[in-house]
Parts: C-alpha cells; structure tokens; sequence
C-alpha cells in the first residue's frame, strides 16, 4: 500500500468499483501499483515525495518544478 497526501477538500474518487477517500489527517492510501499518474489526476501527490510522484503532479497540473526552467 502507498500513502498519498490529498488536496484540500478532496472529496474522493472511484475507479475499478472501488472508492478511495482520504482519513482527518488528509491522506489517501492506495494499493501498490497504483498509477502514480491517475493518483495525480485527482491531485494526490506521494507521502514520500518521490521524484516520480511530482512528475506526474506537474505534468497534470502544467506546472514545472524541476529541471530546466525551474
């Protein structure tokens, strides 16, 4: 399982007939091997903070934080 922090006001998602919402301290865990990208579709961004998580952040935000241009 993996633990991922939620945006505020997240109301939660659905995917493959199961509900995922996040617990009073924000955070959403997700079953290994969960796509890193359809978690941060919805916002979720790794516990961990790694690399790939913020990747997949960016790159469904737009948003640049690192490499060239940061």
């Amino acid at each position: 399982m993996a633990k991922f922090k939620a945006p505020a006001n997240f109301g939660g998602f659905s995917t493959g007939g199961q509900s995922y919402k996040a617990d009073k301290k924000g955070f959403v865990t997700l079953p290994d091997g969960f796509p890193v990208d359809v978690a941060a579709a919805h916002g979720l961004i790794a516990a961990d903070g790694t690399p790939e998580a913020a990747a997949a952040a960016d790159e469904v935000s737009g948003e640049q934080t690192s490499g060239a241009g940061a």
